[in-house]
């Protein structure tokens, strides 16, 4: 009886520590601006959990210098990536289990609409056909030689491209 008895409260005990969920944990970072030092900002820095399908669980708005993400489920996974948007460019940072043992420090950039330093090193347009439709990707590659480095900020427009319908 005693035997049953230390089975049955060894499952209780087994039971109750399988439910309590995972410690949490702290994330704690800086923005540092890449193009003139001193502290970076952001409009929105996003924790993502990749488990979930890039879902922000977190999200912090207006942030310059120093940032904190508080109670971080399950850390020791480290199965997050940060999302940082800042100038319109967003910038992304893996985050690993040891991101929560020291700060991180991301760099962010300035922009600016002066085109006259990047040039163009790779443009390929591929067209690929899908039953009744074609898939045409273009790919552009850059060099930036901006000094000191800064993004360079620029229109988006969709690429179009006529072509006959009987071809």
């Amino acid at each position: 009886m005693n035997a049953t008895l230390r089975i049955l409260t060894m499952a209780s005990i087994w039971a109750i520590l399988g439910s309590v969920p995972a410690e949490s944990a702290v994330l704690e970072g800086k923005l540092v601006n890449g193009t003139a030092g001193g502290p970076g900002q952001a409009e929105r820095i996003e924790l993502l959990d990749l488990t979930q399908g890039m879902v922000a669980i977190a999200t912090l708005e207006n942030v310059e210098g120093d940032f904190r993400f508080d109670e971080v489920p399950d850390a020791s996974a480290a199965h997050f990536l940060l999302r940082v948007t800042s100038h319109s460019v967003t910038y992304t940072e893996s985050v690993s289990a040891e991101s929560f043992d020291e700060a991180l420090e991301l760099k962010v950039y300035d922009s600016t609409t002066d085109r006259s330093q990047v040039s163009v090193v790779i443009h390929d347009v591929l067209f690929q056909r899908n039953n009744d439709h074609m898939q045409v990707t273009e790919l552009l590659q850059f060099n930036n030689e901006s000094d000191p480095p800064k993004t360079i900020s620029a229109a988006v427009a969709p690429m179009r491209v006529h072509l006959p319908h009987n071809i």
